[in-house]
C-alpha cells in the first residue's frame, strides 16, 4: 500500500522508502517483495531505502561506527539500510524528503486473512505487483561463510539444527511467548534419539532459553547472522514455525516443522515435513495466525500479551510423529547417518 507519494519529476534519481516491521522470519519472507521493488524501481532511476525492525537479515552495523547511520547492506535489492532499533538520521535525511513511502502490515490485509495466498505473495500484492517465485534471499559475507565452514569442520557427525522456542511477544519483540512451543520432555527424547542415531545436534536460540542435554548449545552465543550461516552446513533442521525454517529455505535445506495454530500453507514451504494436526483444538479463534491482534489477548479492550492456556495443537504432535518426519527427510535426502562420511566443504554437504 502506498501511503504517501511526493513525486518530483525534476529529480534525476528519486527515492522510494519501504518500512518493514514484524519478526525475523517476516523479514526473510519480505525478500521476494524486495526483488519486486528493485524491478519496479530500477537502480538507474531510484534509490531504495529500507527501514527494518531486523536489519540483520539484510546487512550489519559497521563495527567502525556502531551506529544506525552506518549499516552495511548485503542484499543487492536495497541501496540504503536503516534499523528501527538504532538511532539514526533516517527521518531527517531521507523519510522527510522521500518521493514515495510504503508502510503496510500484511497480517491485517484481506488477501492474507481471508485469501489463499502465501504470506510472501501477500506482501507483493499489497504493494502492487505479483511475486516472481517463492525464493528466500539471504546474503552472507565471505567472512561469515568462512566462520560457518570452520564450525562445521569441528564436527565428526552430520549436523541437525534445532530451534525449540519462538513467537515474539508483541510488546517486547525480543521476548518469547509460549504459543508455538512444543514440550521440553518431548524435545529431550527427540534430541537423545538423534544423538543415538548418529547426529550432532546444535541448539540455537536467545539468551535465557532452556538448554537441553546432549546438544551443542549456541543459545545466547550467536547473533542472527552468525546463527543463519550455521544452517548452510547442516544436514537438516527441526523447529517450530520460526526463523530457522525461513533461513533454511534460503540455503535450499529441508527439515521438520512443528506447527500449532499457524498455517503451513501460508507461512511455510511444502518441501518440508510439516507436522500439524487439524481439529486438535476446540477453540474457534485462538489469536493465530489470522487474528488482527496476533499474540495479543483478543478480549477487547485488554491489549495484553496472549499466552495459550493449553496448547492442544502442539500437544497433538507426538514423539512418534517427529521420528517419522526424520525418516521421511532422510529418505528425501537419500541420507543415512550411520554410513555418513564427512565430505569436503565443496562437496555435497
Amino acid at each position: 500500500m502506498l501511503i504517501e507519494n511526493r513525486g518530483n519529476e525534476n529529480k534525476d534519481i528519486k527515492t522510494a522508502v519501504l518500512m518493514l516491521e514484524g519478526g525475523i522470519g517476516d523479514h526473510l519472507l519480505a525478500t521476494p517483495l524486495l526483488r519486486g521493488f528493485r524491478k519496479q524501481y530500477p537502480k538507474d532511476k531510484w534509490t531504495i531505502i529500507v527501514m527494518a525492525m531486523h536489519h540483520e537479515i539484510y546487512g550489519y552495523v559497521d563495527p567502525l561506527y556502531n551506529d544506525g547511520d552506518h549499516i552495511i547492506c548485503t542484499n543487492p535489492n536495497i541501496d540504503i539500510l536503516y534499523s528501527m532499533r538504532y538511532k539514526s538520521n533516517f527521518y531527517t535525511s531521507h523519510a522527510r524528503h522521500a518521493d514515495i513511502i510504503y508502510r503496510q502490515n500484511p497480517y491485517i490485509q484481506s488477501p492474507h486473512r481471508f485469501g489463499k495466498y502465501h504470506f510472501a505473495e501477500v506482501w507483493c500484492k499489497i504493494h502492487g505487483f505479483d511475486m516472481d517465485t517463492l525464493l528466500i534471499d539471504y546474503y552472507p559475507t565471505e567472512e561469515e561463510d568462512l566462520k560457518g565452514k570452520k564450525l562445521y569442520e569441528t564436527f565428526d557427525k552430520p549436523i541437525v539444527v534445532i530451534q525449540p522456542f519462538g513467537a515474539n511477544d508483541p510488546f517486547e519483540p525480543l521476548k518469547n511467548t509460549n504459543n508455538k512451543d512444543w514440550f521440553l520432555d518431548r524435545w529431550q527424547v527427540i534430541i537423545s534419539w538423534l544423538v543415538n542415531r548418529g547426529y550432532s545436534v546444535i541448539q540455537i536460540g536467545k539468551a535465557g532459553e532452556h538448554v537441553f542435554d546432549k546438544v551443542f548449545s549456541l543459545v545466547g552465543h550467536t547473533d542472527i547472522r552468525e546463527t543463519a550461516i550455521i544452517m548452510k552446513y547442516a544436514t537438516f533442521f527441526i523447529s517450530i514455525d520460526s526463523f530457522l525454517m525461513h533461513v533454511a529455505k534460503a540455503f535450499n535445506k529441508i527439515g521438520i516443522v512443528l506447527w500449532g495454530r499457524t498455517n503451513p500453507f501460508r507461512l511455510g514451504y511444502m518441501e518440508n515435513y510439516n507436522l500439524f494436526k487439524l481439529h486438535s483444538c476446540p477453540e474457534i479463534f485462538c489469536g493465530r495466525p489470522e487474528g488482527i491482534l496476533f499474540d495479543m489477548a483478543h478480549h477487547l479492550p485488554h491489549f495484553t500479551p496472549w499466552n495459550c492456556p493449553h496448547r492442544n495443537c502442539m500437544d497433538a504432535i507426538t514423539i512418534a510423529d517427529v521420528c517419522k518426519g526424520v525418516g521421511v527427510v532422510e529418505r528425501n535426502l537419500r541420507f543415512d547417518p550411520i554410513s555418513w562420511k564427512k565430505h569436503a566443504i565443496s562437496g555435497i554437504l
